[in-house]
């Protein structure tokens, strides 16, 4: 890797990481109703420090240094904005100490509120994960709209009229004292975490099939809210669970040339002991109560591909079992999708596919690459090389991220020399 682009590298990496703690630090001091004005002053510390940083070194402390130049172009655009509006001129006092001067809790304690605020109830549950994913993970549009398959311009507009609300209703930045207005806006705050984890895990396009720093900063946003007595629940600690055994496979998903390596040749020396430990640990904290969420038994269903020495001695059986419990509290077409493929490894090939064209039946819309390239591999069991070939075509044609073409694209020289 050249010089230049670890330099990059290393930029987007820190940019994702501070994105959602400076538009924490800045709407708690400024208010929310300037929202797009501390957003816009955000992204312009980002670009600034790109151009600068590319020919000279970081700073020591590049979140003070993009802390003050957001807040220097947020009090000069508000400036401006005087006569259009009320503006509090103490705001300007720049003795305010800045939050990045090491106090890591106040940091935390402001992100943890921003979570809250975002899933606010005068949102509707679409526009609290929109607004949640483009303020606390920096996601664009384009990045919304594949992470909740929505069209980018719906997604745009909502987005417009969530900023609208959000400005409109919330005054300050406050957990709610409320029990169930806790609850409620947990929910959300999961949903968005999983949300951030499953688009670092396995991007949906672009050239790299894992971002690392989107998942290590929804882990990082997790362990945040776990951290708060409140929010110590067993839902929070088996979603960690989930993350922590997923992030332990990190290093053996791709080879040196990165191609994609499915779990059965993946060398499991490589996975990271530590973060399977930490799963393990989160998981038995989950156990706590009687609720089975769908992070309960998705990270149940993580630690039996992680947990065995061997990928022959996957209880294929036990996974089953649990993906049946998953989809009739998460019937999505992802979770159907994996539970035939278990199915495939219980009974066979056969099986599955009949199971998968009767999905088919009830989703005739479906256009998932996902579902051609099982299709395609059931189809090859089943000695439908033909068929395969074709449905590979289709996947193929659905893919966006570069990784998972090549390896589809090498799955379609295999069957194309069998026919």
């Amino acid at each position: 890797m050249t010089s230049n682009k670890i330099i990059q590298k290393r930029l987007e990496h820190l940019f994702r990481r501070e994105y959602s703690k400076l538009c924490a630090s800045l709407i708690h001091r400024f208010g929310p109703q300037y929202i797009q004005t501390i957003e816009d002053s955000v992204q312009d510390s980002l670009i600034k420090a790109m151009q600068i940083w590319g020919y000279t070194d970081i700073p020591v402390n590049p979140s003070a240094w993009l802390y003050k130049v957001a807040t220097n172009r947020t009090l000069d655009v508000l400036k401006r904005e005087h006569k259009k509006r009320p503006f509090n001129e103490s705001l300007e006092d720049v003795s305010i100490e800045h939050p990045f001067n090491g106090n890591i809790d106040e940091v935390n304690d402001e992100l943890l509120k921003m979570i809250f605020a975002t899933c606010h109830p005068s949102l509707s549950p679409s526009e609290q994960i929109m607004l949640s994913l483009k303020l606390l993970c920096g996601f664009n549009v384009e990045e919304i709209s594949r992470a909740l398959v929505k069209k980018s311009g719906a997604v745009k507009k909502s987005l417009s009229r969530a900023k609208a609300k959000f400005r409109k209703t919330i005054s300050g930045f406050e957990i709610p004292e409320d029990k169930i207005e806790q609850k409620q806006r947990l929910e959300n705050v999961l949903k968005v975490l999983y949300l951030m984890f499953n688009e670092g895990y396995k991007a949906t396009s672009g050239q790299n099939l894992i971002k690392e720093d989107i998942c290590e900063e929804a882990v990082r946003l997790a362990y945040i809210l776990r951290s708060h007595s409140n929010f110590n629940t067993p839902e929070v600690n088996a979603l960690l669970a989930l993350m922590c055994f997923n992030l332990s496979r990190f290093s053996s998903r791709q080879d040196p040339q990165m191609h994609l390596i499915t779990l059965e040749y993946q060398d499991r020396r490589k996975w990271d002991k530590s973060y399977i430990s930490m799963g393990v640990c989160f998981l038995s904290n989950s156990a706590e109560g009687e609720n089975l969420s769908k992070y309960h038994l998705e990270s149940g269903i993580a630690s039996l591909y992680i947990i065995p020495k061997k990928y022959s001695d996957t209880d294929w059986r036990e996974i089953l079992r649990l993906y049946n419990l998953l989809i009739k509290s998460d019937p999505s077409l992802s979770a159907k999708l994996n539970r035939i493929v278990v199915l495939s490894k219980v009974q066979n090939p056969q099986v599955a596919l009949l199971e998968l064209n009767q999905l088919h039946k009830k989703h005739p819309k479906i256009e998932s690459h996902i579902y051609f390239a099982i299709k395609a591999d059931l189809e090859y069991k089943c000695g439908k090389n033909t068929s395969s070939k074709n449905s590979l075509n289709k996947a193929l044609a659905l893919t966006r991220n570069e990784i998972e073409k090549k390896f589809l694209e090498n799955k379609l020289k295999t069957i194309s020399a069998d026919i």
